[in-house]
């Protein structure tokens, strides 16, 4: 798959165009919409998303600026009020399907990548994050008197170390436990699941095992194991404590108990049911656990899905899809033109070439640093030693 290279066509358009969304009247969802249509107030907020705008004035007033945006979308003009209102009354129904579209074209993309670690495969960490609400506007979304809001539940698929896309999502209330939605994502056997101790539910630990769907799960400090004998732990490796087989209370399986310490001495107890690899491997599988923490502070900084235009829950949930759908626009495009650079010097990119001609953006992906200097060079073999500054406070009058 190559992306088209229209004469004349901004790089945002060229960029949207992979979504593959019509801008033109929909017969079915656009029944009575006189202006803004479905698709193009889609492909409108995918672009606000990308480039951060804040507010719908601002999103108005960049689409009242750029005609080559206005004929991509066929839309000359909008107000703040008629953004706000499709905003609401866009169907969720249809952000979904076109994530799911995006999600299944990322994982035909990447489905010859061994892993991120050989002999373990695919991981899906599971975690969630939240996005907190002013409790006078957003009463429907109460978890206690002093928080209030969103959560968004996700399944993270990681196919190597630079490459991660959201499997599934599910939005919820603040008050929904992680636990409650985890069998919803825990059905493909050739993964291999990794959770944190909000999951820790032992009759989900016996269904996973029955139903063969792996997984590795960190487990508390005073969880009731019963061990049933002990395992070599290993020879090379430094910092492991425990590998044995463990019965849960009440429950027939067996089950498998890793324990461990990091360099800063913070012990974890995993519980898992993969008895084919290494202590070492499940640990390293644990530890790749962080990259849905980055993958959550990308969003939310480059993204900015902690700062949503409304807060009804119509806005909060299509918003959500909406940063989803912006970020995985950012992979396909990266993994469309096999393009060696980070995600967020990629968007850097693309929000500074956004309004020009698509061979600009190329010239800039793949242009040769310029820089031919080695560094300071040292003398005498060491670097000169930099003066002390004073701890006096200075002051400057003018």
């Amino acid at each position: 798959m190559t992306m088209d290279n229209v004469p004349n066509q901004t790089v945002i358009c060229q960029c949207l165009k992979l979504l593959n969304v019509d801008p033109s009247r929909n017969t079915s969802l656009d029944y009575r919409a006189r202006k803004l249509f479905v698709g193009s107030a889609t492909l409108l907020f995918i672009e606000a998303q990308l480039h951060q705008r804040g507010s719908y004035k601002v999103i108005a007033e960049h689409l009242a600026a750029n005609r080559d945006f206005q004929k991509f979308l066929q839309l000359e003009s909008i107000s703040a009020a008629q953004l706000s209102r499709k905003m609401k009354q866009l169907p969720m129904a249809n952000l979904q399907t076109l994530f799911f579209s995006i999600m299944e074209r990322i994982k035909q993309q990447t489905k010859n990548l061994k892993g991120i670690t050989p002999g373990i495969g695919k991981l899906n960490l599971l975690d969630s994050t939240g996005v907190t609400l002013p409790p006078i506007l957003a009463k429907w979304c109460y978890c206690s008197e002093t928080n209030h809001g969103a959560k968004m539940h996700t399944s993270l698929v990681v196919v190597d170390s630079k490459t991660m896309y959201p499997g599934k999502i599910i939005a919820s209330t603040k008050d929904i436990a992680d636990h409650e939605v985890a069998l919803e994502f825990t059905v493909d056997k050739d993964a291999t699941y990794v959770m944190d101790r909000g999951y820790q539910v032992y009759e989900h630990f016996q269904q996973w095992l029955e139903d063969k769907i792996k997984f590795v799960c960190r487990v508390k400090e005073n969880s009731r194991l019963t061990i049933i004998r002990e395992r070599e732990l290993p020879k090379r490796q430094k910092g492991f404590i425990r590998d044995a087989d463990v019965k849960l209370p009440g429950l027939p399986g067996v089950f498998r108990l890793i324990e461990f310490y990091d360099d800063q001495k913070r012990t974890y107890r995993l519980v898992t049911n993969r008895f084919d690899l290494s202590a070492h491997q499940i640990a390293e599988i644990y530890r790749n656990r962080w990259h849905i923490e980055l993958f959550f502070k990308w969003v939310k900084q480059h993204i900015r899905l902690v700062k949503p235009h409304g807060y009804t829950p119509e806005v909060i949930w299509n918003q959500m899809y909406i940063a989803l759908i912006a970020y995985a626009l950012c992979l396909l495009v990266k993994l469309t033109l096999d393009c060696k650079k980070s995600m967020w010097d990629l968007l850097q990119l693309i929000r500074i070439y956004a309004e020009k001609p698509w061979e600009d953006l190329m010239k800039a992906l793949y242009r040769k640093p310029t820089r031919t200097s080695k560094g300071r060079t040292k003398r005498n073999g060491r670097p000169p030693k930099k003066a002390k500054k004073s701890m006096e406070p200075r002051l400057i009058i003018r």
